[in-house]
């Protein structure tokens, strides 16, 4: 269960540099890893939480494009501020 946990972190940080596709996104990663917020620990806890037999892993690869997007949303102003 490990390795899938940790395949969906590295698929979710797969998806958020897909979906900002510009030179910047490797800083906005590493931004929000050495700034982090509230939603960041809940969004990775929510892709480490243990695997359990109601939900699959197809579900749980279905939700890994909200949850990049809850982070781009909730790190992107905060950035922006910080680079002012």
């Amino acid at each position: 269960s490990l390795g899938i946990n940790h395949f969906h972190i590295v698929k979710l940080l797969w998806l958020i540099f897909d979906e900002k596709k510009d030179s910047g996104t490797l800083t906005f990663l590493v931004f929000c890893l050495q700034n982090p917020l509230e939603i960041l620990r809940f969004l990775l806890h929510q892709v480490m939480r243990s695997h359990s037999g109601n939900s699959s892993l197809d579900r749980r690869l279905e939700k890994l494009p909200h949850y990049g997007k809850a982070w781009i949303t909730a790190f992107q102003n905060r950035l922006d501020e910080a680079e002012d």
